[in-house]
């Protein structure tokens, strides 16, 4: 696909965290924190498919990886009661 093509589709922050399912704030926060790419035309924010799945892709995680030391580390955190 050429670039033309790519941008042709573009969505407002609206638009896209609606496909995206995440509230606006948190499409700012991603933008803000450098995690989503964006154009900036003039005042408006907008983004294409690609930069899209490219944030998903950079969001995806592995269950297995998280869910020992996070454990552990509650369990530290929380006293266990005698």
């Amino acid at each position: 696909m050429n670039d033309y093509q790519n941008n042709h589709n573009l969505m407002s922050e609206k638009q896209a965290a609606a496909r995206l399912g995440i509230s606006r704030i948190t499409l700012l926060r991603a933008r803000e924190g450098g995690r989503i790419r964006f154009f900036r035309i003039g005042t408006r924010v907008l983004y294409n498919q690609e930069q899209l799945n490219d944030f998903l892709s950079s969001c995806e995680r592995k269950g297995s990886k998280l869910a020992g030391p996070r454990t552990a580390e509650r369990d530290r955190a929380i006293p266990k009661i005698a």
